[in-house]
C-alpha cells in the first residue's frame, strides 16, 4: 500500500462514515480488507482521485444503425 494512503478498518469505517473514502481495497473476508481512508471529496463518499475513477460523464448516444428491411417473398 502507497504511504499517501491511511488504510481504514472496517471498524474504523463504521465508527466515521462519509468522512473518509469508502473505496474499498481487498475482498471483505481477508484480513487485509480495508478502505482508502483520504478525506472524501465535497459530497461525495470517495476522495477526488476514486471520484475521478468511479464517476465518469455517460457518452454520447449514437444512433443505431439501420439495417435493411427484408421482403417476405
Amino acid at each position: 500500500m502507497a504511504k499517501d494512503k491511511k488504510a481504514v478498518s472496517l471498524f474504523e469505517r463504521q465508527a466515521s462514515p462519509f468522512r473518509t473514502c469508502q473505496w474499498p481495497f481487498g475482498d471483505p473476508g481477508d484480513k487485509d480488507f480495508h478502505f482508502c481512508g483520504k478525506n472524501t471529496h465535497e459530497t461525495f463518499s470517495y476522495c477526488a482521485e476514486h471520484v475521478a475513477m468511479a464517476y465518469r460523464e455517460p457518452e454520447p448516444r449514437r444512433s443505431a444503425p439501420v439495417s435493411p428491411r427484408r421482403h417476405a417473398a
